[in-house]
């Protein structure tokens, strides 16, 4: 009878701890050895039926919920730093624009360079070519 209580007693257990890997795993929390000693605690004390179950049970919340609260967390930096890439974004689509008006200007200003030298060079071959 006893090694039969040991079977019934292994198997209820692993059955029992599989259901509440299970139920962690759907929550998308990481599966720690931290949360595999508490639920391993819940599993055996459901079947012995001892105290210790309650604390397991609170000391698994806690975990779940600091969980909850770093995806909270990370969740929140993540908007931020979504903020400050767009800032950014921002600033480099304003450095572009002014560096694209700049270019713009040296080029007009390049162009009108030519064209005044142009001019004094019709003007040096007129004067040279009258005779002067």
């Amino acid at each position: 009878m006893g090694v039969l209580k040991k079977l019934l007693f292994g198997k209820f257990t692993l059955r029992v701890f599989e259901g509440l890997i299970s139920k962690v795993r759907n929550e998308g929390v990481p599966i720690t050895p931290d949360i595999i000693k508490v639920i391993l605690v819940m599993a055996v004390s459901f079947w012995t039926r001892v105290t210790v179950r309650d604390d397991a049970a609170g000391e698994l919340m806690q975990i779940l919920a600091n969980n909850k609260g770093r995806e909270e967390l990370i969740e929140a930096d993540t908007k931020r730093a979504d903020a400050q890439i767009a800032v950014l974004e921002n600033r480099i689509a304003e450095i572009r624009d002014s560096a694209g008006r700049r270019k713009r200007a040296l080029v007009l200003e390049s162009e009108g360079d030519n064209l005044r030298a142009e001019k004094i060079g019709e003007a040096l071959r007129l004067f040279n070519s009258s005779g002067a």
